[in-house]
């Protein structure tokens, strides 16, 4: 059985349509994918109808983004109900600040003499949820940079000149948002933050499992979380972290190896 629980469609900041992701994993051969995209379930009613055509099995789920040690940690959940009313509230006081922040940081590009219109952004993000990836493909539209990349560290990355933070949503808040939709929370890729503590603190704030199976993970750190995961008890997951345009083999939909093993304790977690 061939599993990937870390992906993003044009509801987020992939660039494929939800529809077109699933085309995408039945000819790589996945049998179970989750859609997980940023702060919103907005494509997954189209995955499950497109997942349902084509034989495969989705798992609802979304990469909450919470702030933690001073910086921005990102949260799976898996199996939640988008169909909560709290839910759906908390995703769109979420988009709403996301709209706020991408003007801000147009404000702050015009001001350096960087000038991209908002709609340009808006049409970047498919009218979906918006994050700096749409500010930095729009850079590259205009002609202001060659590379996505390039964005971030030059105009957008943390102390450039056009970065805004986010609004900080604390790590116990937004797990606790997930579990009340019924969803189970676990760390996104916890070898990418670099903060001695941080996996204790989100073990502290209620996450309940460890992706430790990541593209930006070698072997040696993937089998480290999993040691952790084992001895804290907690559930582990993995996924490619698809955005639809791989950085290399590693990053393809399907090609981080993760253990069918997983898949019994994350539904049990979950009650199905």
């Amino acid at each position: 059985m061939k599993i990937d629980l870390h992906t993003h469609t044009t509801c987020s900041d992939g660039i494929q349509t939800p529809t077109e992701l699933m085309t995408e994993a039945k000819e790589v051969g996945l049998d179970i994918i989750a859609v997980t995209d940023h702060d919103t379930t907005a494509g997954l009613d189209e995955a499950a109808e497109a997942a349902e055509q084509l034989g495969l099995r989705l798992i609802p789920g979304i990469e909450l983004s919470v702030y933690a040690m001073e910086r921005e940690v990102h949260v799976l959940a898996f199996f939640l109900d988008r169909t909560s009313p709290a839910l759906q509230e908390f995703l769109q006081e979420q988009k709403e600040a996301r709209i706020a922040r991408i003007y801000k940081m147009l404000e702050k590009l015009k001001s350096i003499g960087v000038d991209i219109p908002p709609e340009d952004v808006v049409v970047e993000g498919k009218q979906g949820t918006l994050g700096r990836p749409h500010v930095a493909r729009a850079l590259v539209k205009h002609g202001y940079i060659k590379e996505e990349d390039e964005a971030f560290r030059k105009y957008i990355g943390r102390d450039q000149p056009g970065h805004v933070p986010r609004v900080k949503v604390s790590p116990s808040e937004g797990i606790a948002r997930m579990k009340e939709a019924g969803a189970v929370p676990v760390l996104a890729h916890p070898g990418l933050y670099g903060r001695e503590g941080l996996v204790d603190l989100m073990i502290a704030s209620g996450v309940m499992g460890i992706e430790a199976y990541h593209p930006d993970h070698s072997e040696g750190v993937a089998r480290r979380f999993a040691n952790l995961a084992a001895d804290k008890g907690l559930l582990v997951t993995g996924g490619s972290d698809y955005h639809g345009k791989p950085r290399g083999k590693r990053f393809g939909l399907g090609a981080v190896p993760v253990p069918e093993s997983i898949l019994g304790p994350l539904e049990a977690a979950a009650g199905k």
